[in-house]
């Protein structure tokens, strides 16, 4: 089985531009020194409330304690989507039938090629563009759908506004 590796957070740079990034939102939202922060919660009454800090620990002051909890503690909580375009634009990585463009036999059948992230868990939505990729390499597609006979299809009421 392949194993897949994101790579987040492998590069220092990386790393320490989220540092920045949360030490810069703590400072917005408490408009205190990062390290002053942590005696704001042990006021009252969020003293009683709040209790000890738990994470990272007040033991992490440095930006070298920081990087190792980020690099320990740290992980993808969202779901990767929209990495292969699908399409037919200058950024389009796959075709609508999911052939990858400019590689004979390959295709890519999973929530890159999602434009934007579902509303919900991505399994669902994976696994109906996996299913389609499998018609399509079966050269299969399902029947026409039908109405039963005598009802009418729903309309639509229309945006536009009228002109009198």
């Amino acid at each position: 089985m392949p194993r897949v590796f994101l790579s987040i957070g492998s590069n220092l740079g990386d790393r320490l531009a989220c540092l920045r990034g949360a030490v810069a939102r703590l400072r917005a939202l408490h408009d205190v020194d990062f390290v002053d922060a942590s005696p704001l919660y042990r006021t009252e009454p969020w003293g009683e409330l709040v209790g000890a800090e738990k994470t990272p620990g007040e033991e992490v002051q440095g930006d070298a304690e920081l990087d190792a909890y980020l690099r320990d503690f740290c992980y993808v909580g969202q779901h990767p989507v929209g990495t292969c375009a699908m399409g037919l634009g200058a950024m389009s990585v796959v075709d609508s039938e999911l052939r990858v463009i400019g590689i004979e036999g390959l295709r890519v059948a999973d929530a890159s090629v999602m434009p934007t992230v579902p509303g919900g868990n991505t399994m669902l939505p994976s696994i109906m563009v996996g299913e389609k990729a499998a018609d399509l390499i079966r050269g299969q597609s399902l029947p026409r759908a039908e109405l039963p006979q005598g009802t009418e299809p729903v309309k639509k009421p229309s945006r536009r506004k009228k002109v009198a």
